[in-house]
């Protein structure tokens, strides 16, 4: 909930913070808005925060068009900010940064709609973080973080070891956090091949074989 610049519209509407309000839920009561305690009367809100996408009230707030794990909500396949985003990465490719004026339509294109302002030049960690804030609890960010383990391991498990996945308490009247971080390895970007598969194949255990795509 940090990484949100300010005036960026997404963080509204993605993520539920201390004194947000928002009309469209609980209409009948006058709209609902949100308190960060860590028992807000719904259950232990360790994060002081609370997720808001895909969360669209009762079918009271939507003439009765949902109900209870039933939507009209489409599920996203693949949407048009990702094809954006996608194509401003491949224009940056090996690169450290672009200004190439196609690939700034695409990246900007996400980021003006969010209201922020456009970028003239762009590197690969601000598509990263756009991709993050942009697809937020859409089961993206790992594949991502996937994507950077291959082509720079150490940067993909020093972001994942320096955050913070500790919880927030209240001590008297002052807010504490109980820290936890994990430690990623090389491992924790893998799944092993299962050993039904090995037993049929060996080879599958040995190192990959070089391959020139430009053949």
């Amino acid at each position: 909930q940090n990484e949100y610049e300010p005036g960026d519209k997404r963080r509204h509407e993605t993520i539920m913070q201390d004194g947000d309000y928002y009309p469209e839920l609980k209409k009948k009561d006058g709209g609902y808005t949100f308190v960060a305690q860590p028992n807000d009367g719904i259950g232990e809100n360790a994060c002081f925060a609370a997720i808001k996408k895909y969360v669209i009230g009762t079918p009271e707030d939507n003439n009765g068009k949902v109900c209870f794990m039933s939507t009209g909500i489409n599920t996203y396949v693949l949407r048009l900010a990702d094809v954006y985003l996608i194509y401003a990465e491949a224009v940056l490719g090996n690169n450290s940064s672009t200004s190439d004026a196609d690939a700034l339509t695409a990246f900007n294109a996400v980021r003006t709609r969010a209201g922020l302002p456009a970028k003239t030049s762009i590197t690969f960690q601000d598509i990263f973080h756009e991709r993050r804030i942009e697809f937020a609890y859409e089961a993206d960010f790992w594949y991502d973080l996937i994507r950077w383990h291959y082509w720079n391991p150490s940067a993909a498990i020093a972001f994942i070891n320096n955050q913070e996945r500790g919880t927030y308490y209240w001590q008297g009247t002052t807010r504490m956090l109980n820290s936890f971080k994990i430690t990623a390895t090389d491992d924790s970007f893998i799944l092993p091949i299962p050993a039904s598969e090995t037993d049929q194949n060996p080879k599958l255990l040995e190192p990959p074989v070089p391959y020139n795509f430009g053949k």
